[in-house]
């Protein structure tokens, strides 16, 4: 078996697989995510694979480590299992012969993660960790977040009202280059034109009435990090041209100003409405739509991924515990398989 195969196999189990060169990468993406399952190579260029092991077991006893190892590394994968690997597999090996080793390791990691959603604190949930479940739609959801993060594209998420466009938007902006600045986020069909625009782009004093002093806009605010347009989907036609110049140019005008402002943010923009029909229809620039759909992630409503629900379930228990300032309870099975 190789990296490669290992990293397919996983894949089509439904898993996000995110690799790292090296320890500190890999202690990176330990920090922001949440990690079910390691698969370690024992042997590594920088650092010692045996002792990381003790490391990711302080970080969670929960992950399960899979060292991945050649012949004359034996001795350091069976140490490894005492200092907590799950197990280990050679290189030699095909995947065929290992995949009774790779279905039990899943099931256990399954299982521990569906017992630890218990006793996560909500709040501490960042990234991708934050978007719940375990289906295999949603792992395909967190997988093209995960790689669209690493880059600085503009990014288009499609789905029905309420399945956590916002959160998505938030988690790719909290795993990207841009995540120590601003995240602002802004609701397009929630005021109109005239106040979109100023909450947009600001306005100098003098502008309109009412006007006293300048005011940032909110791509201003967004410098650095990210801006996300929700329901873009709902905005004017006069300000879908405003919102092209800035995709285009990088630039903008604010209201009662005559210079033009430069902005260094990422945009993420969302949207409940079918774009292709509104574009038909003559209600949504189709210059813009191409400007904003070059990486699309569609967010599968609940009723597409019901096995998710207990894992949903579990998580709002928690949230609304802590809110309440209530202990834990846990949610009996009838009712919880009466949700699915």
């Amino acid at each position: 078996a190789d990296t490669a195969g290992l990293s397919n196999f996983f894949q089509a189990e439904g898993y996000v697989v995110l690799q790292a060169e090296n320890i500190k990468n890999a202690q990176k993406i330990l920090r922001s995510n949440l990690v079910s399952i390691v698969v370690l190579e024992v042997a590594l260029a920088e650092g010692n694979g045996v002792e990381f092991i003790r490391e990711i077991k302080n970080h969670s006893s929960d992950i399960q480590v899979l060292v991945f190892t050649r012949d004359d590394d034996i001795a350091k994968a069976v140490l490894s299992i005492k200092y907590g690997a799950f197990d280990y597999v050679l290189k030699r090996d095909t995947l065929y012969a290992n995949e009774h080793i790779f279905r039990l390791l899943i099931r256990t990691a399954m299982s521990r993660f569906q017992n630890r959603a218990r006793f996560v604190d909500p709040e501490k949930l960042v990234g991708f960790d934050s978007i719940i479940g375990n289906t295999e739609a949603i792992q395909r959801v967190r997988l093209l977040g995960a790689k669209v993060a690493q880059t600085d594209t503009t990014v288009l998420i499609l789905g029905e009202t309420g399945v956590g466009k916002d959160i998505m938007a938030e988690a790719i902006h909290a795993s990207g280059s841009r995540s120590s600045f601003p995240f602002v986020a802004i609701n397009c069909s929630a005021i109109g034109k005239n106040m979109l625009e100023s909450e947009l782009f600001g306005y100098r004093a003098g502008a309109f009435t009412g006007a006293l002093r300048d005011k940032k806009g909110l791509f201003e605010e967004a410098e650095n990090g990210t801006i996300f347009l929700d329901e873009i989907g709902d905005m004017d036609p006069t300000l879908q041209s405003k919102i092209l110049r800035v995709l285009e140019n990088r630039t903008f005008i604010k209201m009662g100003d005559t210079k033009t402002a430069k902005v260094n943010c990422r945009i993420i923009a969302a949207t409940h409405v079918d774009l292709l029909a509104a574009v038909k229809k003559g209600t949504f620039r189709k210059d813009l739509y191409y400007r904003i759909s070059s990486f699309i992630i569609r967010i599968p409503p609940l009723r597409e991924r019901s096995a998710d629900i207990p894992l949903l379930v579990a998580h709002l228990v928690v949230k609304i515990s802590k809110t309440l300032r209530r202990p834990v309870p846990e949610a009996e099975e009838l009712f919880v398989n009466s949700l699915t």
